[in-house]
């Protein structure tokens, strides 16, 4: 239908173009007075009923059956490939519009080719292209970064915006298939909902065929039993599976969980309250916190209870993080620098001051007036100062990072008798990064930084007397590092302490935040990331600001930090090819990377020696 109201307009345009003679007929004489256009078709004596007829013609091989007329073309196929038919002048060119032509070129249809024309703006572009660069004055996908919607970037050569393929489980809704760069559904079991397993094949999560016993449940490291009911694998059928359990000791719909009521947190560690997580809690409301030593006020986001939970709630001091009133929690939230330490009362005061001690003191004794690590200018620095043994005494320094930058920090002094230690802290005073207690010099490594201040802190461990010991503290810093999977982030172990979470935008190894919520088997970087309260890799708080964890500087904690249901006291307690390590079951050390600093040392020169791997029980031991 389309192709006879073509041929009608045809048949209407030639009978315009056409003379007649008096009886009606097409005159045989074509010439004129009047000049005609180029581009009109000229009048021909050739007639035709078919393309074979126009062989010869001078206008074109093509035949209008209609009007029996030959020309050029009357569509694209009867041009030469990659010509197209500008029907109205019946004639074939490079590009009749646009769509002829290759991005980012356009067609002039002044001389029907494609050619590109310079943009001046964004608003001379249009989609696929929106971005123009004004340096060649072509319309592209993006120039840069900034023309791309995080987290796609812009590919420098094909100027499009596209989405990096994932490198951990951080980067998708599930898990990360790191062969592929893929996100899929599940890498490993610990992705699916019971009793769902992954299908390491297909990445997918499927419920396996009906069970018998226990045995047919047992998935890597977390046994589960067999509800004979329903013929399914669940993390219990009963309370009693649930007694190896270290805090969810209640069976509650196949799951091992802390509370179905209050009755079940009666005698918790961590409140009598079961709240909608089934977790034990302090408080819901504020009538939970009656008789509480710590205060009446319920803190609802963190279910606490305490004294404050804004500033007029105190009649002195100000609400702090602790939900206490006073003037501070931690040092850290000493604001001047003639009170730097805060007291057991909440009171910010001054600390205790060394006999002979440099013109800082005592001052640096906190955040408020910690020297300036940071280079002016080029990638190293340092510091020549004094500290003394007394039990309050620390020397604060502030250092502050671009996102994905490596620092090593290094301490250094002459004294063999004296032992002094290295710790730096993130600017809130709640996380560890690194710290070295077991070297001489004390060096600490710190690779993919996330961009912030932090906090180097120096205390004098021994002799605890009011002698200065000169040090030295310098630093050197590599910028421009990036992360690209969660396995850079364990890569430094020596000193640093794990960061779970490689961010692939900026580059820079960051703490997970569970929140509480982590399932057995996920990655985890401290303990209050997973459900079951235990993270094989936990940072503890010992004192004022020095910190300890309990997979202290061991290798592969990308594999080997995960959330568990409890503690450990020998291997026996272990599933196979998993070891009891430092109270916590995880796979069987392979090398001596694999153990932590032995505790059986307490050289003030050397450094520690690590505990050795016997490579035949996968256990970790002192040499």
């Amino acid at each position: 239908m389309r192709r006879w109201l073509l041929f009608s307009v045809v048949l209407l345009t030639l009978g315009f173009m056409t003379r007649c003679d008096d009886s009606g007929g097409k005159s045989s004489d074509t010439s004129t007075g009047d000049t005609q256009p180029d581009d009109v078709v000229e009048e021909t004596t050739t007639t035709c009923a078919s393309n074979a007829d126009c062989a010869n013609a001078p206008r074109g091989a093509a035949c209008i059956v209609a009007t029996g007329t030959c020309v050029e073309c009357y569509d694209d196929s009867t041009c030469l490939s990659g010509l197209h038919c500008d029907v109205p002048r019946f004639t074939c060119f490079e590009c009749v519009r646009d769509t002829h032509c290759t991005l980012p070129e356009t067609c002039n249809t002044a001389t029907h080719t494609c050619a590109v024309l310079p943009c001046t703006s964004d608003a001379s572009c249009s989609a696929p292209t929106p971005v123009c660069d004004t340096v060649t004055g072509l319309c592209l996908g993006c120039v840069d970064n900034s023309d791309c919607t995080s987290p796609a970037t812009c590919a420098s050569t094909t100027h499009t915006c596209v989405t990096p393929l994932c490198t951990a489980d951080s980067d998708c809704p599930s898990a990360c298939d790191t062969t592929s760069g893929a996100c899929v559904e599940c890498t490993a079991d610990q992705h699916c909902i019971l009793p769902a397993t992954c299908d390491t094949a297909t990445f997918t999560c499927f419920t396996a065929s009906a069970c018998t016993s226990a045995t047919d449940c047992a998935v890597e490291r977390f046994t589960r039993t067999c509800d004979a009911a329903g013929g399914t694998c669940v993390e219990c059928a009963a309370t009693a599976d649930c007694a190896a359990h270290e805090f969810a000791k209640v069976c509650d719909v196949a799951a091992c969980v802390e509370c179905v009521t209050n009755v079940d947190c009666a005698s918790s560690d961590f409140g009598a309250v079961c709240d909608s997580t089934s977790r034990c809690v302090e408080c819901l409301q504020d009538t939970d916190c009656a008789g509480n030593a710590n205060g009446t006020l319920c803190d609802l986001a963190h279910k606490t209870c305490g004294e404050c939970l804004v500033d007029t709630d105190c009649t002195t001091g100000n609400c702090q993080a602790d939900g206490r009133c006073g003037e501070c929690a931690l040092d850290i939230d000493c604001t001047s620098a003639t009170a730097p330490a805060c007291d057991g009362t909440g009171t910010c005061v001054a600390n205790s001051t060394c006999v002979g001690d440099d013109a800082t003191e005592n001052g640096d004794d906190g955040p408020a007036g910690a020297r300036v690590l940071t280079p002016a200018s080029g990638d190293v620095n340092s510091v020549n100062q004094d500290i003394c043994g007394n039990a309050a005494e620390d020397d604060w320094f502030a250092y502050t990072a671009a996102a994905g930058e490596n620092v090593t920090f290094t301490l250094a002094w002459s004294d063999n008798s004296a032992d002094l230690d290295l710790a730096v802290i993130t600017a809130d005073g709640v996380e560890l990064l690194g710290q070295s207690w077991f070297n001489k010099p004390e060096i600490v490594t710190l690779t993919h930084l996330p961009a912030g201040t932090f906090y180097v802190i120096i205390t004098k461990f021994s002799p605890r007397t009011n002698t200065v010991t000169p040090y030295t503290l310098s630093l050197t810093r590599t910028q421009g590092v990036a992360c690209t999977s969660v396995a850079d982030c364990a890569a430094e172990f020596a000193t640093q302490r794990f960061r779970g979470s490689c961010n692939t935008v900026n580059g820079a190894c960051e703490f997970i935040e569970g929140a509480g919520a982590l399932p057995l088997g996920a990655r985890c970087d401290t303990m209050s990331d997973c459900a079951s309260r235990i993270c094989t890799y936990g940072p503890v708080f010992t004192d004022g600001f020095s910190f300890n964890w309990e997979l202290r500087h061991t290798a592969n904690a990308d594999t080997r930090a995960f959330c568990v249901a409890a503690r450990c006291t020998a291997s026996t307690d272990c599933s196979a090819d998993d070891a009891c390590l430092l109270g916590f079951c995880m796979p069987e050390c392979t090398s001596d990377a694999d153990c932590p600093i032995s505790d059986a040392s307490a050289s003030f020169t050397n450094a520690w020696p690590r505990m050795v791997c016997d490579t035949l029980t996968g256990e970790c031991a002192d040499g």
